[in-house]
């Protein structure tokens, strides 16, 4: 009699196990990914892809206009990704990149904007 609640423990148990892998894997990132610079040193991040043609200005950088992301990625994208020194988009753009493209660290970049892909 002690076998069946064993048996039903270990059937659920197996369950579990083969039908958590599915769920617990995060969507993958798309977006630009970024190392950046301030006060306190380099780090990384990843700025999310937003609305097409709207300015993303990199939040993690503040106000201090020192501040400054490099050696970007454009990451998952079917987008055009354009990078700007300024805050705003207003300056003349840095670099277009093509999803899967890359800069290194010489480029120095505050803000980005989405655009389409010509079809």
């Amino acid at each position: 009699m002690r076998a069946r609640p064993t048996l039903l423990a270990l059937a659920s148990a197996l369950a579990l196990v083969f039908s958590v892998p599915g769920s617990a894997h995060a969507a993958p990132q798309t977006g630009i990914s970024f190392s950046y610079h301030d006060k306190d040193g380099d780090h990384s991040a990843n700025i999310q892809e937003r609305d097409l043609n709207e300015c993303v200005f990199l939040d993690v950088l503040g106000a201090e206009s020192t501040n400054y992301g490099f050696s970007p990625e454009n990451v998952g994208t079917e987008t055009y990704a354009d990078l700007y020194p300024d805050d705003d988009c207003k300056e003349a753009k840095l670099v277009t990149l093509k999803p899967g493209e890359s800069e290194g660290e010489d480029l120095h970049f505050r803000s980005v904007l989405f655009r389409p892909m010509p079809t």
